[in-house]
């Protein structure tokens, strides 16, 4: 089984705040399925419209993936003080190290002036539409499946005030979305405490929250051995 992972940071590893790469969700979903070969395409403030112009790299090979998983969202739906072109400029102009750090100070200020969601939510929908409709037509048995935003925590919403009520709409738009399209969004988080998922900026997977996502997709590609190794677990 070959295995197409295309997204944002969030499924890289994050050594520095206890997310070494053993730890990921795409490692984590090795492990479980020994015999996968994955093929990952993610990188940091990627939108899924970034994901859908990496899907390009791909479109005449998708034949040769049985799935695609798409992480995306946390980047298209956080409310934010200026347009994506200028944060690119800006990143290009001072480096992302400076720019993260102008960023601490003029977010919560710059808000009150301006502020717009990268990928509005008609565009979140349509690229989503349009991203399944390209992978069918290359491959029209290719399994899609979608991981939801993890829940913001409460030091990017001090951040980005409205991010978590964002993230919620989106979740919806996605799986409401995937589901017309007969596609698969996993629901790794609903039975986890919200404040255990991520890290402490509030939007990166901790270690649980990875490998709640790896669970999840395995049980899409094994539902079996999930069903099994549940089965196995002593009732108290």
């Amino acid at each position: 089984m070959r295995i197409l992972i295309l997204g944002d940071s969030l499924s890289l590893p994050r050594p520095r705040n206890g997310q070494p790469l053993p730890t990921t969700w795409p490692i984590l979903l090795k492990e479980q399925i020994p015999q996968v070969e994955l093929w990952l395409r993610a990188h940091t403030r990627f939108t899924i419209t970034d994901v859908l112009r990496e899907l390009g790299f791909f479109t005449d090979s998708l034949t040769e993936f049985d799935a695609l998983i798409v992480q995306s969202g946390i980047v298209d739906c956080a409310p934010r003080p200026y347009p994506q072109l200028v944060a690119k400029l800006l990143d290009a102009a001072v480096g992302m190290p400076t720019f993260r750090k102008i960023e601490r100070f003029t977010h919560e200020h710059l808000l009150w002036c301006y502020r717009r969601a990268w990928v509005s939510p008609r565009a979140f929908a349509c690229s989503i539409q349009n991203l399944v409709h390209i992978a069918h037509q290359h491959n029209p048995s290719l399994k899609v499946i979608f991981v939801p935003i993890a829940p913001p925590m409460r030091s990017i919403v001090r951040m980005l005030p409205g991010i978590d009520t964002a993230a919620s709409r989106y979740n919806d738009i996605l799986r409401t979305t995937a589901a017309k399209l007969s596609c698969v969004t996993i629901d790794p988080f609903s039975c986890a405490d919200p404040s255990s998922i991520t890290i402490e900026d509030g939007h990166h997977l901790s270690c649980l929250g990875h490998r709640l996502v790896a669970c999840a997709l395995t049980a899409v590609f094994s539902p079996s051995r999930v069903s099994s190794e549940s089965n196995s677990v002593p009732t108290p």
